[in-house]
């Protein structure tokens, strides 16, 4: 039996509002993120139902719980794609050509970067997200530039 090696994925924990990296077991893939976007409600566990929330160009995709806003208080919005609340924690990871889950390309500076900690955000703004994909890393900051902008002012 050939063991596939460890993923490397990058974890946005909305409890401790802290985004690191961490290894996955390639064996144990479903699981493993399962247990990344569960957690802890008034003492009981919520169990991870995951969902692709945001799918890069590059490969990369932000599975988040599939019922986060019922379930939790604490999430995070990924500036610069939309301005959606993800309701709990969340997961990045690539993906090869075959759909397969392999390790992430981007680097946790370039989540740290987008990743915004809120609390309590107003379920009706997740029923209206729409999902833009970009090709890079500078796509992605340069949206989210021009959305902290606003809207262009008329002379």
């Amino acid at each position: 039996m050939v063991l596939k090696k460890a993923i490397r994925v990058i974890k946005i924990d909305s409890t401790q509002k802290r985004v690191y990296e961490d290894y996955i077991p390639a064996e144990r893939t479903l699981d493993s993120l399962q247990e990344a976007v569960s957690g802890v409600v008034e003492g009981e566990k919520i169990a991870g139902l995951i969902t692709i929330a945001v799918k890069f160009e590059h490969g990369d995709s932000l599975y988040v719980h599939d019922e986060g806003l019922y379930h939790f208080k604490e999430g995070f919005t990924v500036n610069g794609i939309n301005q959606a609340f993800f309701a709990g924690n969340g997961i990045i990871t690539g993906t090869d050509d075959e759909g397969e889950i392999v390790s992430t390309k981007m680097s946790l500076e370039e989540v740290e970067s987008f990743v915004d900690f809120k609390y309590e955000a107003d379920p009706e703004s997740h029923a209206k997200c729409e999902v833009t994909a970009f090709t890079t890393v500078e796509e992605l900051l340069a949206a989210r530039e021009a959305t902290q902008r606003g809207p262009a002012t008329p002379r």
